[in-house]
């Protein structure tokens, strides 16, 4: 098991206020983070340096989740796990993110306990 002041999370929503609730799940289990609205950043990051958990929403300004990861194709490093948040994902976007690896998909409403939850099973800690 890691200690969880090692992990460090990827944030990425559009949506401040969701941000923010992200943001709290990893104050909860201590572990570092980066936060950021802007889907280009997070693929700047993510082509920049590693993290161990990315948790995104899959609609982020007109862009989904899926296409992001999608574009960043090979280059999400293997020890990244993602975790996607969504109000509505459909089959074929489930069985896409499958392929892609995502760890798990969160339906919104989600509670501050069930993304602690998955982050930390997630992340080992």
């Amino acid at each position: 098991m890691r200690q969880a002041g090692e992990c460090t999370c990827l944030l990425v929503d559009d949506d401040r206020i969701a941000r923010e609730f992200m943001v709290s799940a990893c104050k909860m289990l201590g572990v570092n983070y980066v936060a950021t609205p802007s889907v280009n950043e997070a693929i700047t990051l993510m082509r920049s340096r590693t993290f161990d958990l990315v948790v995104l929403d899959h609609e982020l300004n007109g862009v989904t989740g899926l296409s992001m990861l999608a574009y960043l194709g090979g280059r999400v490093p293997a020890a990244t796990d993602i975790i996607v948040c969504s109000s509505r994902v459909e089959a074929a976007e489930m069985r896409a993110y499958e392929r892609l690896s995502v760890r798990e998909v969160l339906r919104k409403p989600v509670t501050l306990d069930q993304l602690a939850f998955a982050m930390r099973k997630t992340l080992s800690i």
